[in-house]
C-alpha cells in the first residue's frame, strides 16, 4: 500500500457503480471525491447496461446493489466473476438495506469482496476501500470464483500439514513446555 491508502483509491478507476437509483450512483461518487481528487463513475442502471459497460471500460473497483431488481446484483457478480473481461477479479462491494446473514452469505458466495450497509457514511466507505485495496488470493473453483473467502489467515497453519491443525498442536505443545 503507498503511503497513506487514499493515494491508492485514486488508482481504483473507472468506478462501476451497478443500481438502478441514480442518487445512490451520485451518494458514491460524492464520497468517493472525498479520498481521490478525481473520480470517474460509471453508471450501470441494469446488470445488463453494466456488464456492457465492464467490457468496453473494464471498471478497478464496482459497486453493486444487491437488492434492485431482487437478485440480479447477485447474478451479475456471477457472470462478472466468471467472464473472461480484465475487470473480474476487480474488487466488488455490494450495497444492501437488508444486512441479514443470508444476504452477507449470498454476496460473499457470488464473490463480492465486501458488504456495505445503508444508509452508508463516508466512514464506513473508507473501511470497506482500505479492506478491498489489499489484495486476497483468487479462488477459481467449479462452485466458486472470486477473492479468497477467509478473512484472516493464519501463518501457523501454512504448508502440508494445515488441514490436520498441526499448527495448533504444535503452538500447545510450545505452551505447554514453556510451564
Amino acid at each position: 500500500m503507498g503511503a497513506h491508502w487514499t493515494e491508492d483509491v485514486s488508482r481504483l478507476q473507472p468506478v462501476l457503480v451497478v443500481t438502478p437509483y441514480r442518487a445512490d450512483a451520485n451518494l458514491i461518487t460524492e464520497l468517493l471525491r472525498g479520498f481521490a481528487s478525481t473520480i470517474v463513475t460509471l453508471w450501470g442502471q441494469t446488470p445488463e447496461t453494466a456488464m456492457a459497460m465492464a467490457a468496453a471500460r473494464s471498471p478497478r473497483l464496482i459497486f453493486v446493489d444487491q437488492a434492485a431488481p431482487p437478485g440480479e446484483g447477485l447474478v451479475f457478480v456471477r457472470k462478472l466473476r466468471r467472464s473472461d473481461l480484465p475487470c473480474r477479479e476487480a474488487p466488488v462491494i455490494m450495497i444492501t438495506s437488508q444486512p441479514t446473514l443470508k444476504a452477507m452469505r449470498d454476496a460473499q458466495n457470488a464473490g463480492a469482496h465486501e458488504f456495505l450497509v445503508r444508509p452508508f457514511s463516508a466512514q464506513h466507505l473508507a473501511k470497506r476501500l482500505q479492506v478491498v485495496i489489499a489484495p486476497r488470493p483468487w479462488i477459481e473453483t467449479a462452485s466458486y470464483v472470486g477473492p479468497d473467502r477467509r478473512r484472516f489467515n493464519s501463518a501457523a497453519l501454512l504448508g502440508p500439514d494445515r488441514r490436520r491443525g498441526a499448527g495448533r498442536h504444535a503452538r500447545s505443545e510450545k505452551a505447554s513446555s514453556a510451564a
